[in-house]
């Protein structure tokens, strides 16, 4: 482990009030904890894992506050959190892709408005449904879909 501010090595230094272990630096004297995986929720992360699993099954909040025994609120908390700490990575690792073939088989959007709303209102030209369909066999190396501007 090394320091947070200067980078040096460190040592172990006790343990804070729910046993993570806490470190001091050699050099600038300056103490720390290893960084929880759900910040600032003390939530065991099995447990989290599991509320997040159920709420990416399309289980509602209240019945994964039921199956859990966690609190809504708390279930909110973990999943804003993991949202957060999803765009962070997402916004570290998807940067400057030379990307050489994108397999997708169907994506749909739309500009603005949809299309039988856009049908009706002529003062947003350009605005409605956007779809791609593209079919390609192939083996899928990876299931990522990068961010891409459409229009019409």
């Amino acid at each position: 482990m090394n320091c947070p501010k200067c980078g040096e090595s460190t040592q172990r230094f006790g343990k804070t009030r729910d046993g993570q272990q806490r470190y001091r630096c050699l050099e600038c004297r300056k103490t720390f904890s290893e960084p929880k995986p759900l910040a600032r929720i003390a939530t065991d992360p099995k447990k989290a894992a599991f509320a997040l699993q159920l709420l990416l099954e399309g289980t509602s909040i209240r019945a994964a506050s039921r199956l859990t025994n966690l609190d809504k609120n708390t279930i909110l908390r973990i999943m804003v959190q993991a949202g957060r700490q999803c765009y962070q990575f997402l916004a570290d690792t998807m940067q400057n892709l030379t990307v050489a073939e994108i397999q997708c088989d169907e994506v749909w959007s739309f500009v603005q408005k949809k299309e039988r709303t856009a049908f009706f209102d002529s003062s947003f030209e350009g605005c409605g449904d956007a779809c791609l369909h593209r079919d390609r066999p192939g083996n899928q190396v990876a299931v990522l879909l990068p961010r891409w501007p459409a229009g019409r």
